[in-house]
């Protein structure tokens, strides 16, 4: 039989009513997943959405229909973790044993090699005895890719009145240097040569004032994140002299303006003090401050930062700007 041709290509949004029709007998059927409910057709493109924002999302087609998909998503929200991802794969049922689910990792793969992730986890169900419900198919399929489980739980996992057992295995697809480069700089460095001299570039949801910087001196002219307003409404807000935690017991008494150095108004109109008070009294008026704050500091930084190229010592200037906005007051 002549094998049929799989292509690989980037998920979208739109693909989101097939792979959910992928996915639902997993949920409905297995113990692959311990989702209990198939999830609402809204959640599931928000869940790609989410994953497009930051990693590749890859679906395989068969004759022109969607056959299986293929994504990671974070490891761990630390930025420690940024070299390692979780990875998943979920093949039409109909299409099994077809080579389809080791075409989308190897896509996978290449596509995380170049974004410098290192470390590629899977987080796998397995049964202590297989049932209709569960077989260790899957850990033999990530064996065979090269991964080896580095850890075992047992009992961990409640479906069809079953406990289940998981495993975690890992694969490394890099090398471990001693002073590993930031993902999305080492990232930014290698797609800026091929990226046209005269537009404008956008880096979509980045981010930290630092992110900020280090994507202005690899070329990026524009951003948009919600860390401003998110961190906010939090009680955190950044300063030239570093973050500062308003929650913290340490402002209580503490009637010195927000931000003696800040140019929005509330830095001078609110101490820290009344601050502090107000996100403990769940008062929305404590997170508007934050976050009005946090909007005018990060033009400050945008704008200090142009002025710096203009005269020719954006570097320095960055570098020492780093060392104090970086600070945890």
């Amino acid at each position: 039989m002549e094998e049929k041709k799989v292509n690989i290509r980037v998920a979208s949004p739109e693909d989101a009513e097939v792979l959910l029709a992928i996915y639902a007998p997993y949920v409905e059927h297995t113990a692959i997943t311990f989702e209990y409910e198939v999830p609402s057709l809204l959640e599931f493109r928000e869940r790609i959405c989410h994953v497009l924002e930051k990693y590749p999302y890859l679906a395989a087609e068969v004759d022109g229909q969607i056959a299986g998909y293929a994504y990671v998503g974070v490891f761990h929200d630390r930025e420690a973790y940024d070299w390692c991802v979780e990875t998943s794969i979920y093949v039409d049922q109909s299409c099994r044993k077809m080579g389809i689910g080791g075409k989308l990792h190897h896509a996978l793969e290449e596509v995380l090699k170049l974004q410098g992730i290192l470390n590629l986890n899977a987080c796998i169900a397995y049964p202590d005895k297989e049932d209709e419900h569960l077989t260790a198919d899957s850990v033999k399929f990530h064996k065979a890719l090269g991964y080896e489980i580095c850890a075992h739980f047992h009992k961990c996992g409640y479906k069809f009145g079953k406990w289940y057992d998981m495993v975690w295995m890992e694969k490394f697809i890099g090398e471990h240097s001693a002073e590993p480069k930031p993902v999305m700089y080492e990232m930014l460095e290698k797609i800026e040569p091929y990226m046209p001299k005269n537009k404008p570039r956008y880096l979509m949801g980045v981010g930290t004032p630092w992110n900020i910087l280090e994507g202005i001196e690899r070329g990026v002219d524009m951003f948009d994140c919600v860390m401003p307003t998110r961190n906010g409404r939090n009680g955190m807000i950044f300063t030239r002299n570093g973050v500062m935690n308003m929650r913290n017991k340490k402002w209580e008494n503490d009637f010195t303006p927000l931000d003696p150095e800040g140019t929005s108004y509330v830095d001078a109109q609110y101490t820290r003090a009344y601050v502090r008070h107000l996100i403990h009294s769940d008062e929305m008026l404590g997170l508007e401050i934050l976050s009005i704050h946090n909007l005018a500091f990060y033009l400050w930084l945008v704008g200090e930062a142009r002025q710096h190229i203009l005269m020719g010592d954006f570097r320095s200037w960055k570098e020492d700007t780093l060392r104090r906005v970086m600070t945890r007051l």
